[in-house]
């Protein structure tokens, strides 16, 4: 392993063999042959192949700790046409340190997948953009229950949707040294009714209605 490295997995189509992905110096990414294909398919949201891969630990991870942060996450989905997205902000001492937003890839089939979904696509984000150090705690506040109650039992999901997505976030969080724990904030408080927590879920809900709604109507035809 190299500093240049971001991720090494295995593909059941070759288990024998790493795939590994590298960046370059112009902070753009590397792709051996096979992978080139394998992250083709995962931008169209496709499957390039069944099962799981296997992450190492980032090489040569600062030795420090990373602190303490509370991430704040929300999904808005329509169940008619599917239409998706997530948004978080990462906080530190009640300051936000970053925010970002997007949409799902396929169809939003549930609640709950979405809202996990946000959770892994939070933590990838503020990882790529180095707002979320290695070695951190992260506490994740949700207004959905499910969510903080399978990141503190740590048990998995009957829903594959959502087993999916926390697979994401144990991989990513042994990849980087990441402690994760869940809690509850009360969703669509009034800003300045619900206190810190209550204004950065409120916040997180409508940047992500602002893109689901374009996405609906976008798949609506309107």
């Amino acid at each position: 392993m190299t500093e240049w490295e971001v991720v090494r997995y295995r593909s059941p189509d070759a288990p024998k063999k790493v795939h590994v992905v590298f960046r370059n110096k112009k902070d753009g990414l590397k792709f051996p042959p096979g992978p080139v294909e394998h992250y083709k398919a995962f931008v169209k949201a496709a499957a390039p192949f069944t099962g799981k891969p296997t992450m190492s630990a980032a090489p040569h991870a600062p030795a420090r700790s990373g602190g303490s942060f509370v991430l704040f996450t929300d999904a808005s989905h329509y169940h008619h046409s599917g239409a998706g997205a997530w948004a978080a902000i990462l906080t530190c001492e009640e300051r936000e340190v970053a925010a970002a937003s997007g949409a799902l890839r396929g169809n939003a089939k549930s609640s709950t997948a979405a809202e996990m979904r946000a959770v892994a696509n939070a933590l990838h984000r503020f990882i790529v953009d180095k707002a979320l150090p290695p070695r951190a705690h992260v506490c994740v506040v949700c207004d959905n229950t499910t969510i903080p109650n399978r990141l503190n039992d740590r048990k998995n999901s009957k829903t594959k949707a959502v087993q999916d997505a926390i697979d994401v976030i144990r991989a990513l969080c042994q990849r980087h040294a990441l402690t994760i724990s869940g809690q509850w904030v009360k969703g669509h408080q009034r800003i300045g009714q619900g206190g810190f927590y209550g204004d950065m879920n409120r916040k997180c809900d409508q940047m992500a209605a602002v893109h689901s709604k374009a996405l609906h109507a976008e798949k609506m035809g309107q």
